[in-house]
């Protein structure tokens, strides 16, 4: 998926990018994320909860507590962690 598709995605999961386990997602294919990432990125992005993402390569942390549902993969984090992602050159 070029850049500019992930960055005007609409749909909330793609899942080829992330695998699950332990209760949290690991991505596997950056290639096909509906949000700026990296291979080994891990976190939470619970229904109700905060997004959090590691970026281990990238040596960054992303905490943004809501209480909105879906709030992982609403539009307003996925428009945060690509104006975050996309300064540190992913």
């Amino acid at each position: 998926m070029t850049l500019q598709k992930r960055l005007n995605h609409n749909s909330k999961y793609i899942s080829n990018c992330y695998s699950y386990g332990n209760l949290t997602r690991h991505c596997v294919d950056s290639g096909q994320a509906h949000m700026l990432t990296e291979c080994g990125e891990y976190g939470w992005d619970g229904w109700l909860g905060c997004y959090f993402g590691n970026f281990p390569k990238s040596r960054l942390t992303v905490l943004i507590g809501t209480q909105r549902t879906d709030s992982g993969t609403s539009s307003l984090t996925r428009k945060l962690v690509n104006a975050v992602m996309s300064d540190f050159g992913v």
